[in-house]
């Protein structure tokens, strides 16, 4: 099997398992960056799934400048070690990559304490090379600091400045709206 990483620069690289040294209980492991293309100095993983996971799933992509999508997990099993798994604008970098479900709810929040809540569902399906959609209506120099998935049942509580804000008690609404202010 082959384990594929996600990374906040839109990169995926691909591992083979068997390419992993197996090693004592107590002894210490070997970095990514020795068996992959994966530079920790410069980029941080976000994600780690095993490809057969992967197949017949949606992959949930969110990035800084506000931009979300979902990509099917098949197209993620490529042969080549070191691929694109997104694209991003400039200065952009993806901050959520989860293993998404139809019925999971997304929220987003912004530094100014805007929180949105909205089905999965109403994330549309772009392939790996598309930007993406808005997921929630922000002011001029507003950034989105946080992407959140629940899962049905889950219970989630984020801190944005003083205030800490449980996620699952939020109002579901529908994407690209402007949220409501905690």
């Amino acid at each position: 099997d082959r384990l594929a990483i996600f990374t906040d620069k839109g990169n995926e690289y691909i591992v083979k398992v068997l390419d992993i040294p197996q090693r004592k209980f107590r002894e210490k492991g070997l970095p990514l960056d020795n068996i992959s293309n994966f530079d920790s100095s410069s980029e941080h993983i976000l994600l780690i799934e095993s490809l057969s996971e992967l197949k017949g799933k949606k992959v949930f992509f969110g990035t800084k400048d506000n931009l979300i999508k979902m990509v099917d997990g098949e197209l993620f099993d490529v042969t080549r070690k070191t691929s694109q798994a997104t694209k991003l604008g400039d200065k952009d970098e993806v901050i959520t990559v989860k293993v998404i479900n139809p019925d999971d709810t997304v929220a987003i929040y912004s530094d100014s304490g805007y929180f949105l809540r909205f089905q999965a569902s109403d994330v549309p399906e772009k392939k790996k090379a598309a930007l993406g959609v808005r997921g929630m209506k922000t002011k001029k120099g507003e950034d989105i600091i946080g992407i959140s998935i629940l899962k049905p049942g889950d219970e989630k509580a984020v801190k944005v400045g003083k205030n800490e804000v449980h996620l699952e008690r939020l109002h579901i609404a529908g994407r690209d709206q402007r949220g409501s202010k905690r």
